[in-house]
């Protein structure tokens, strides 16, 4: 149930650079908001049932902070772009997690009597695979294994890096034919059928199997995809670009957060 806050995370102006008048306070308040869910229900899980949701909202921010990021050096080629992009993630982002996964190891091996399956979880981590190896143990998050592996919280992280992978490409070829065809409707088309693919397996395996739907990256690229179209919709000049409307989708998200209670 992690929160990677490295990355474009950081930078709503949609370039690349520092903070300008572009920069959208209701994006950080959200932000905030899904922390200190997330936080609450790791304390305690009565005292906020639905905080895990959190994440969620996290995810769909993450995704239209990246594709405005991205946007800001859409006149760019792609080769610049792509270093621009991986050199921030990687200075951003390891330093930090290197030290978490270290200091954390070595925590593990001192009050954990059998820590082999915490730190295998820990080096996947720094590769940006743990979802994966989670999966691949079929770790129940919210069953007890979990709870006794500290690095369980970085699964979301590694959802966010396999996104990385693919998608600023993908983001800045769209970019590209809507600056030659000045119209939105391929971006959203192509993103809109990605989404709904993602959504359709999300909904298909949540019952027959959670562990994978909870750990998979395919099943989870709805929700940031979700925030890419929510960035598309509102520079479409359609009527849509409304200033409030990056929170809506995840405003709408924190309903459940705030309404849910245990059974």
């Amino acid at each position: 149930m992690s929160l990677s806050t490295s990355g474009p995370h950081t930078d709503h102006s949609g370039s690349m650079g520092s903070r300008s008048s572009t920069y959208r306070p209701e994006i950080d308040g959200l932000r905030a908001i899904a922390v200190v869910a997330v936080i609450i229900n790791h304390l305690n899980k009565s005292w906020l049932p639905g905080g895990f949701l959190g994440v969620d909202v996290f995810f769909v921010i993450s995704g239209y902070v990246i594709t405005a990021s991205i946007a800001g050096r859409r006149n760019q080629s792609l080769g610049p772009v792509l270093r621009e992009f991986y050199r921030r993630r990687v200075q951003r982002l390891t330093p930090a997690l290197f030290t978490c996964v270290t200091i954390t190891a070595l925590l593990t091996c001192w009050f954990v009597p059998e820590p082999g399956s915490s730190l295998i979880t820990g080096a996947a981590s720094l590769f940006g695979v743990s979802n994966l190896y989670l999966l691949k143990e079929a770790t129940n998050y919210f069953g007890t294994d979990a709870s006794l592996n500290p690095f369980t919280q970085t699964w979301s992280l590694g959802i966010e890096e396999q996104f990385y992978l693919l998608f600023p490409i993908l983001a800045w070829w769209l970019l590209q034919r809507r600056n030659h065809h000045l119209n939105v409707t391929l971006p959203i088309a192509v993103l809109g059928g990605l989404f709904l693919l993602s959504l359709q397996q999300f909904i298909q395996i949540i019952n027959t199997d959670p562990t994978k739907a909870y750990f998979l990256t395919t099943a989870r690229m709805w929700e940031l995809l979700a925030g890419t179209l929510v960035f598309q919709l509102r520079t479409s000049g359609s009527g849509l670009g409304l200033y409030p409307l990056p929170a809506v989708v995840p405003a709408i998200l924190l309903a459940p957060v705030l309404a849910m209670h245990a059974d």
